[in-house]
Formats: C-alpha cells, structure tokens, sequence
C-alpha cells in the first residue's frame, strides 16, 4: 500500500454553527476524543503513516483553544504543510496571527452562500459577517486562503488570495476549485 500524503486530522466534533446538509458535527464533544493528547496521537499517527500534509478539521476547529498549539506540533513533527478547515466566523485578528505565527499553510473557507442566504443555510444568524471578519483577519495575518467551491450564482471569492485587502468578488463566470 503506497504511503498517505494527505491526512485529515479531527480536532473536535462539536461545531458553532448548525448546516443541515453537515454530517461532521455531534451535539457535544467526547471528552477522550478531543483532548490534546488524543489530537496529538493522530496528528503523530497520520505522520507515521506517510503523511506530508495535516488538514485540520472537525466539527469547528477554531472553537479550540489551543488550535495554534496543534499547528505548531504538526509543523514540529514534521508535516510539510498544515491546512485548517474552518467556517472562520470565531477567527479574531489575534487568533489569525497566532495561527500564522505559528506555520498555518493555508485555510480553506467553508461559505455556502454570500450575505443572508448563508446565515439560513448555515443556521447562525450573523454568521456571514463573522465568516468575513474570519477571512479578512486570516489574510490580515498572511494566511493564505482558499474556497473549496463557487460561493452563489454569479458570487465567489477568488479561489486563492493571501491579500490583506481581500475583498469578495463578483463575475459571471468564477471557476470552481
């Protein structure tokens, strides 16, 4: 069987917001799943397995708080490239630059929809403008970021930006990623 490149890594089960489409999500956390150490022995495990890149996923991986300190481990045992999968909406300028200070490679921006439509779908009123208040602290910090899919209809964000000054653009043709 050929080495793993890409391992995603569960952080948590719980999640800040409520999509209904979302299977990744549990109404609370097992206490022995999500404590550090059981975190570390993934993270330790897909590394052992071949791994070269951790994505950091969950459930809501930002509702950690020590999200950094799990970026940090995986860059110090080793991993290429850390990946965070995030709905951004808790990102804080703070956190952003804790995650880039210490090697966050990239994050990848879950938003269904643009402006209220997301708040309906994600169920977290508010939610839209705290996921753009995640983004821009993340590209304030350096942290390059990705959309996994077209945002809504003629809306999406360019598929990669790492700008300070990211802004959501509108074209009637945005390719997918």
């Amino acid at each position: 069987m050929p080495a793993m490149r890409v391992a995603r890594v569960l952080t948590n089960e719980t999640c800040n917001q409520a999509c209904g489409f979302c299977s990744a999500r549990r109404p609370a956390e097992r206490r022995d799943f999500v404590v550090a150490p059981a975190v570390v022995r993934r993270i330790d495990a897909a590394l052992s397995a071949g791994a070269r890149e951790i994505i950091l996923t969950g459930g809501e991986p930002t509702m950690r708080r020590d999200l950094a300190d799990l970026v940090r481990y995986a860059r110090s045992r080793g991993a290429a490239r850390v990946v965070l999968e995030t709905n951004a909406a808790l990102v804080t300028g703070d956190s952003a630059r804790a995650l880039a200070r210490e090697g966050l490679d990239m994050a990848r921006v879950h938003l269904p929809a643009f402006g209220p439509e997301a708040d309906a779908i994600t169920r977290d009123e508010g939610g839209f403008v705290a996921t753009l208040a995640g983004i821009r602290a993340l590209a304030n910090a350096g942290v390059p970021l990705k959309s996994p899919r077209r945002l809504f209809r003629r809306t999406c964000i360019s598929s990669q930006t790492s700008r300070p000054d990211f802004e959501l653009q509108t074209s009637t043709s945005c390719a997918s990623s």
